[in-house]
């Protein structure tokens, strides 16, 4: 089994929220822990509709990072765009 492989299933075995930032603070550096969160608050403010110019200025992101996640919202079958929809159903 690939090293990839082996790491979801160990994502995937976490269902306490805490043991997962505590494990993520384990395996990642802090400035990598931002990288992260940055893109994923770049996918929201998209599927938010927000423009990739102000989600630049704002986040300080470069508009290539920015058109990734937009085409990435806009490829069928993505699995962000799914869960971006279901967190906003929850709300």
């Amino acid at each position: 089994m690939k090293v990839t492989d082996r790491l979801v299933r160990v994502f995937c075995s976490i269902d306490d929220p805490r043991t997962m930032k505590k494990f993520m603070k384990e395996l990642f550096s802090p400035s990598e822990i931002e990288d992260i969160s940055k893109r994923w608050k770049v996918m929201e403010m998209l599927k938010r509709g927000v423009s990739q110019r102000s989600i630049a200025t704002k986040l300080g992101v470069s508009l290539c990072k920015i058109t990734r996640g937009s085409k990435m919202l806009k490829t069928g079958g993505s699995v962000t765009n799914r869960i971006l929809d279901e967190q906003t159903a929850r709300r």
